[in-house]
């Protein structure tokens, strides 16, 4: 795995030297106001995509938005206005990656966390069918390999829906399983990213706050390994769930060392796993694989947050 953060720019004009086969082409991405919608607008429009971008600012900021995007203000869980916009937009290609993403907010609100994962997919699907979308790639979470919660079911949904969608409905859909997405642009606030809320209490109190007693483990992927993962697939001829991962298993505890920082511990939060890990070899044998190493990835993002 590559060591230097900064390899990661060499990567991304190797991707961009070569042809790519989203040149040009209508690249519609949801949720591009926030965290991961925005970084990978930013990679497809340096691939030479036509990138358009919708989002509702539930969780997103317009700051966020790369200049570039044609960007709509739009919610996709409203069925007749998304119906409204593909019937003038006409994608040929759709990043699905706007979502309630995290759990303390889908435990709040289950029912703002089915509308918005559940419905919200099944109309960004129903609206490809109709309209001739070459191929949805759609951001999924480890999650679905955790305990029951809105989270989790939520995901679990769309990706069945997803399913019915490409065998039934003949549209080609990859849902991409994510492992624990870090980098810059994550806010603190609704979206309650780990290290925008670490580095906001230890801007505030000189310490981080954890949750539990830190023992808990992650697979821990930069953002930029995602968006890669993101353009891989929909160039890709793959169809189905696949783990976008590292192999990597890291406890909060070790990431405080690498900061080297204080930490206090707080009560552990309901519906949070002890441990998570994910399976990056299916990916690897399809031509993908992380390539930030974390201990600089990390440090990187704490240096910019």
């Amino acid at each position: 795995m590559l060591s230097d953060v900064g390899t990661k720019n060499l990567i991304i004009n190797l991707i961009t030297m070569a042809e790519s086969k989203l040149k040009g082409k209508k690249c519609l991405v949801t949720g591009v106001a926030g965290f991961i919608g925005s970084h990978l607008a930013d990679r497809l429009l340096e691939l030479g995509a036509e990138v358009y971008g919708i989002d509702n600012f539930y969780t997103g900021f317009s700051k966020n938005i790369p200049e570039g995007v044609k960007f709509t203000e739009l919610d996709f869980s409203r069925a007749e206005a998304l119906h409204e916009y593909f019937d003038v937009i006409r994608p040929e290609y759709v990043f699905h990656v706007g979502a309630w993403s995290r759990m303390p907010m889908c435990l709040d609100d289950p029912q703002g966390a089915y509308n918005g994962n559940v419905i919200g997919s099944l109309n960004v699907l129903e609206e490809s069918k109709k309209y001739g979308v070459k191929k949805v790639v759609l951001s999924s979470s480890c999650i679905v390999y955790c305990e029951e919660t809105p989270y989790k079911s939520s995901k679990v949904a769309m990706e069945d829906i997803a399913r019915v969608y490409r065998k039934m409905y003949e549209l080609p859909t990859a849902c991409l399983r994510y492992a624990n997405v870090y980098g810059t642009r994550q806010e603190v606030g609704s979206d309650s990213a780990m290290f925008a809320m670490l580095k906001d209490t230890y801007k505030k109190e000189g310490h981080v706050n954890i949750f539990g007693d830190g023992e808990q483990t992650r697979d821990w992927i930069h953002v930029d390994d995602v968006c890669r993962a993101n353009i891989h697939f929909m160039e890709s001829d793959f169809e189905g769930e696949i783990d976008i991962a590292t192999g990597n298993s890291i406890s909060l505890n070790y990431i405080i060392d690498v900061l080297g920082v204080k930490a206090e511990y707080m009560e552990e939060r309901k519906g949070d796993a002890k441990h998570i890990k994910l399976n990056p070899e299916p990916a690897k044998k399809l031509g993908y694989e992380a390539t930030i190493n974390f201990e600089d990835g990390i440090k990187n993002v704490w240096e910019n947050l």
